[in-house]
């Protein structure tokens, strides 16, 4: 399992290159309103148990909601570096037990 960062959560289509973005990655809302989270700033790591999102670290991607009707672009991220966990308890160090505290 592995985390990745988001930095720099905005509404801006701009990197800081001045290049427009041309890509986005699809959240899905359906069960929890992650978007609303992200864009608030209280979701700032997402957790994946596969390295989808490695072409795009370092990269400011559009923020699509998905899972609550027609897909729609909601703003923009930073992807950081993914931290690589390599058991449970080195994952529980950082975030404790996710699994029970969602219960």
């Amino acid at each position: 399992m592995s985390r990745q960062s988001r930095k720099n959560v905005r509404k801006s289509p701009f990197r800081a290159s001045g290049d427009k973005v041309t890509r986005g990655v699809n959240i899905n809302d359906k069960a929890q309103p992650f978007t609303d989270q992200i864009l608030s700033g209280e979701k700032t790591i997402e957790t994946r148990r596969t390295n989808s999102l490695r072409p795009y670290i370092g990269q400011r991607v559009g923020i699509i909601r998905t899972g609550k009707g027609k897909a729609l672009l909601v703003g923009f991220m930073d992807i950081g570096h993914p931290v690589i966990y390599r058991t449970k308890e080195e994952f529980r160090a950082d975030f404790g037990d996710l699994e029970a505290n969602q219960q």
